[in-house]
């Protein structure tokens, strides 16, 4: 016992000096289930963390109830775990409260910008985890994930790849429980912690992607003629770009602008998909170049909002007291007109954290340099966080 804990704690204290290397992290809350030092030998948070390539905090302690796991240092009062709260909870105390209590610590984890997993308990033969109470309360966790966005439930009871996790009273089922035959071994363990890094990866790819033409041609303007004459029209302009583009009709407006497609300025607005999550970690994600007529389609999950601000300086401070809120739904789209343009999010400290971006305006004769090196959000990988 003694070598096993000095092992549990060197292995503790090498994940603390990483996460101060790294600085991100995902952070576990709950009771026995998953509390590292019980029945499962921190194997959950090792394979989590190896899954991953990150950090994880295993906050859980035996024996706590939804009431302490409330109050437990959670993944929304960490600044470096940015993303997904793991929690479980609801055998210690009041049963027919869990769901309610649950429901509690999940909107606080989603008001904070997080997504949350919810692992449910494995069943056990006839104990206390079984009957009626923990039924309810099991299929309660399954209905807040199925309904609410952002929330997933991991159900031991149902694991199309481990069937018998689910069958408590099959003796072949021994190897997923301790020898109390309720609280799960380490390699149960070992799957559940898999199991939340599946979810984890398949929900966390980037949203970022390559730029796609909206529809709509670009065509010159079949009226515009210089001074006057028919046979001046953009057709006559196309044939001496360099000299004739310059040149303004009888109402003052230009042939670069009329003629666009003779004077080779016809660009076609752009579509940039913005991961709105993804400036919490990337500072390159803070910052994209477009074209007039861009549009931005910001998309993310969890909670989080996005306000048009004032000026660079407001940008800079977070400063939202001018700010013009746009919407609180993802996902939402903003076409880029006249002027740099600057937008964050106001939830507690998200904007201060990186939650923001700069929109830049790049002058049409950049146009081919643009198109080849055009500045967007990173395809980091969130699962990295």
């Amino acid at each position: 016992k003694p070598k096993k804990c000095h092992i549990l704690r060197l292995i503790e204290v090498s994940l603390h000096y990483f996460q101060f290397i790294f600085g991100s992290k995902r952070v576990i809350i709950g009771d026995s289930l998953l509390d590292g030092r019980g029945s499962t030998a921190g194997e959950v948070e090792i394979n989590l963390a190896e899954s991953l390539e990150t950090i994880v905090d295993n906050n859980a302690v035996g024996g706590y109830s939804l009431e302490d796991i409330f109050e437990s240092d959670a993944c929304s009062s960490d600044a470096k775990c940015t993303q997904w709260s793991v929690v479980n909870g609801g055998m210690n105390g009041n049963k027919k409260k869990a769901i309610e209590l649950m429901m509690s610590i999940v909107d606080r984890e989603l008001s904070s910008g997080r997504n949350v997993i919810i692992q449910g308990y494995l069943e056990d033969c006839g104990g206390e985890a079984s009957g009626t109470d923990f039924t309810a309360f099991m299929d309660g966790y399954a209905n807040i994930a199925s309904s609410t966005g952002g929330v997933w439930f991991i159900d031991p009871r149902n694991l199309p790849d481990h069937p018998l996790m689910g069958d408590p009273c099959n003796p072949e089922s021994d190897i997923y429980r301790a020898d109390d035959n309720s609280h799960p071994s380490p390699l149960s363990g070992g799957i559940l912690g898999k199991e939340m890094a599946t979810i984890i990866i398949a929900n966390s790819a980037p949203t970022t992607s390559p730029p796609t033409e909206a529809p709509g041609p670009c065509t010159d303007d079949a009226d515009w003629l210089y001074g006057g004459k028919k046979r001046k029209n953009c057709d006559w302009v196309a044939k001496r770009p360099k000299r004739r583009c310059r040149l303004r009709s009888e109402d003052g407006e230009t042939a670069s602008k009329a003629c666009e497609d003779s004077c080779g300025n016809c660009v076609e607005p752009e579509i940039i998909n913005i991961n709105w999550t993804a400036g919490f970690i990337d500072p390159s994600a803070r910052s994209v170049e477009v074209t007039k007529g861009t549009t931005l389609n910001f998309r993310w999950q969890g909670y989080h909002n996005v306000y048009k601000l004032e000026s660079r300086d407001s940008f800079d401070n977070c400063d939202f007291s001018n700010a013009v809120k746009l919407t609180d739904e993802s996902p939402y789209k903003y076409t880029v007109e006249l002027e740099t343009a600057y937008f964050a999010c106001s939830v507690d400290s998200h904007c201060s954290e990186g939650q923001k971006l700069e929109a830049s305006i790049v002058a049409l004769s950049k146009r081919s340099q643009f198109s080849s090196s055009i500045r967007r959000p990173s395809d980091f990988k969130m699962l990295k966080q």
